[in-house]
């Protein structure tokens, strides 16, 4: 799974950053929100500006939970009389550019990048006009290298926003970065804490009356209190810490993890996947959408074992992501969690033992190699903490796992084939490597030919072991 996130582009028409800070917290005021501290803060905003102020990035940790990016450009563009610009990146495939112009209303729209799995319409009447971008290119830039870049073919969309930035005169990592890339210690950053705005109290309102105000549900919240009930009878346990993950252990060393990912604009997607204790490192402090390259959608799982046709239960879109509203969000929890029951636990339960882990690992995605130099096995372990290749190591049927693997790779090759989504030459390729690198290997569980990699694998597990323990996991 690639990158989720939203961000908004502000064109800088004040003289210094400064300015632009203090008009931004005047109109703030108009929506009844005031500058507060860190500890006291309700919504917080990191403003990036380019190196020649002709541009800031805004983030917010709230675009990505749920909320509404758009209703914040609108109001931005119109209210600082300016050029801006929403950016909206579907899992590093394509991006979505949506261009206001000192209104409220945009009047441009361009998608870079490949959106035919999305469901995105092909007839909208925005389509990049050169009336309303040209305007904004730095001199020396043409129309011509703007539009080349939107339509030339790149591996992930964020490298084609990278691209275009400079001529725009943007900054290439501000308009690629979220809440939680930006660095916030780097010049040029602002981070811009709110608060509701104090209102005077009606003399008949009472503490007491102000108590009984039932609290608004949250996603987190919903995802807790619907999952958490169906999940935790069945072995599952909430974690410490801030982030929604449910883990179960089988026998100390295998972990089966579900958690809620949100999504811009109040849409989320329930993601889940499988770890052991022999991996390089376990890290669920880090949110849900930074450990997505390892847990996986419905849409995912789905899509690795069937495809979309008349004879199926979901469509595409069925599956991808999910809207609630504060009144339907724990009916649109339940709907998930029906499909979840469906497609996604039911993989999960199958992963009993280390081999089951193997098989997993190789149908739905996660590299299995073993070490960083593919030429000098016994050296390098892979410095990637969700590399799961030394499980090889563990194993007794060799002969079976190699089997499964080469039969991985013809269907691998034959969905390319097919044009079927979710597939890639880069998968057939990482494939293919893992293939030679297993019949390079001698017979798996030999301790003594492979005393460097159990040493390893011992470690892994002491340490990731304290880890768990760490997130009030009982081993």
């Amino acid at each position: 799974m690639g990158r989720f996130f939203s961000n908004i582009q502000i064109k800088n028409n004040r003289e210094s950053q400064n300015q632009f800070v203090e008009e931004l917290n005047k109109a703030m005021k108009k929506r009844q929100l005031v500058p507060a501290t860190e500890d006291d803060a309700s919504l917080t905003y990191i403003l990036a500006f380019s190196k020649n102020n002709q541009w800031a990035t805004l983030c917010s940790a709230d675009y990505e939970s749920g909320g509404d990016v758009r209703s914040d450009v609108q109001w931005l563009a119109e209210v600082l009389k300016t050029c801006c610009i929403c950016t909206s990146v579907a899992d590093s495939d394509f991006s979505m550019l949506e261009l206001y112009d000192s209104s409220s209303i945009p009047i441009d729209m361009v998608v870079v990048g490949n959106d035919e799995d999305y469901g995105v319409p092909k007839d909208s009447i925005y389509k990049g006009k050169r009336e309303h971008w040209e305007k904004h290119l730095v001199s020396g830039y043409t129309w011509e290298q703007l539009f080349e870049i939107w339509n030339s073919h790149h591996v992930f969309t964020e490298d084609a926003l990278a691209e275009m930035a400079p001529l725009l005169g943007m900054d290439s990592n501000n308009i690629v970065s979220d809440y939680d890339d930006v660095n916030k210690d780097a010049e040029n950053i602002y981070i811009l804490y709110f608060k509701e705005s104090q209102k005077e109290s009606k003399p008949n309102i009472t503490m007491t009356q102000n108590k009984n105000v039932p609290k608004k549900l949250t996603l987190n919240s919903a995802f807790k209190q619907v999952f958490g009930e169906y999940l935790e009878p069945l072995g599952f346990k909430k974690i410490k810490g801030r982030h929604p993950y449910f883990v179960r252990l089988i026998d100390n060393e295998i972990l089966h993890i579900v958690s809620c990912m949100p999504r811009p604009d109040k849409k989320f997607i329930i993601i889940g996947g499988v770890a052991t204790v022999y991996r390089q490192h376990i890290s669920l402090d880090l949110s849900p959408k930074e450990n997505g390259n390892w847990l996986h959608g419905n849409l995912h799982f789905y899509t690795k074992l069937h495809e979309f046709d008349e004879n199926t239960n979901y469509s595409f879109n069925d599956l991808y992501e999910f809207g609630y509203s504060e009144e339907s969000i724990l009916s649109e929890m339940e709907h998930v969690l029906n499909i979840t029951k469906g497609i996604m636990l039911p993989i999960l339960d199958e992963v009993v033992d280390l081999e089951a882990c193997v098989e997993y690992f190789n149908k739905f995605g996660l590299d299995m190699h073993l070490y960083d130099d593919k030429q000098d096995f016994g050296n390098k372990y892979v410095n990637n903490y969700y590399n799961e290749g030394l499980l090889y190591i563990k194993t007794n049927n060799q002969g079976g796992i190699i089997k499964k693997t080469k039969e991985r790779l013809v269907t691998i090759a034959y969905n390319i084939e097919k044009g079927r989504f979710g597939y890639t030459q880069k998968d057939y390729d990482e494939k293919y490597k893992e293939v030679e690198e297993l019949k390079r290997l001698k017979p798996f569980n030999v301790s003594e030919l492979y005393a460097k990699e159990f040493a390893e694998l011992e470690r892994r597990k002491v340490a990731n072991t304290e880890i768990l323990r760490s997130y009030g996991l009982e081993l």
